[in-house]
């Protein structure tokens, strides 16, 4: 018996296929990218909306919480610890090798969250305040760690005080764990709206039995 063997079809052969309608799909893009799961609420695809939405903004929102741990913040305009933030390093490509490391190191985290237009476009927004030394908004939300010349400290548990160089290292010593473990959770929220997007632009998954098969009687479809 020949080995099945199936293929990929086309967002215009899917459409075809199950009757869809993915109106604008760049538009539903763009929705997805703001919001997970809002592109596919505008293309009716309600179900999957649902569910993209909840899972991915729960995800995230557990991370922003879990993120907070038990510290506590020193600035009285910076009342939150965040996992999910534009960080205040220039965004220019180095040209060296152990620069672009470094840039990679500072960057990555935002890079992948900003698969949520919803966290990106305020981080931003809070990046370029906290540069022009302008107060927070959204309640501190999405903002940026300062780097100087803000004084940061922390009390251990015997009640000595320690200092930091910068208010990430305080953030870091303050939620301990628990900051690393809700970055975490905001990563992975973003890289999985990358999906949630593509699927809104392109349409479901959908595979065919390859037309040229020895067996053409038997052909079917799976979707994904």
């Amino acid at each position: 018996m020949a080995k099945k063997r199936y293929v990929f079809l086309t967002t215009e052969e899917v459409v075809k296929q199950l009757d869809l309608d993915l109106k604008n799909r760049g538009l539903a893009a763009l929705l997805a990218w703001l919001v997970p799961g809002l592109g596919h609420f505008y293309q009716g695809r309600n179900a999957k909306g649902a569910i993209f939405m909840g899972c991915i903004v729960t995800l995230l929102v557990f991370g922003i919480y879990v993120g907070q741990g038990n510290g506590e913040t020193t600035l009285p305009d910076d009342p939150l610890i965040n996992v999910a933030y534009a960080p205040t390093e220039s965004m220019a490509l180095p040209n060296s090798i152990p620069k672009l490391m470094q840039f990679v190191q500072n960057h990555w985290k935002f890079v992948c969250e900003s698969g949520i237009g919803a966290v990106a476009l305020p981080s931003l927004v809070e990046r370029h305040r906290v540069l022009t030394d302008r107060p927070a908004l959204l309640g501190g939300l999405f903002r940026p760690p300062r780097m100087a010349p803000y004084e940061f400290i922390s009390k251990d548990i015997m009640g000595n005080t320690v200092n930091h160089p910068n208010q990430l290292a305080k953030w870091n010593y303050d939620s301990g764990f628990y900051y690393e473990l809700g970055t975490v959770y905001a990563v992975v929220a973003g890289l999985l709206n990358v999906i949630v997007i593509y699927d809104a632009a392109r349409g479901p998954l959908l595979a065919a039995q390859d037309s040229d098969s020895k067996e053409p009687d038997s052909a079917g479809s799976t979707e994904s």
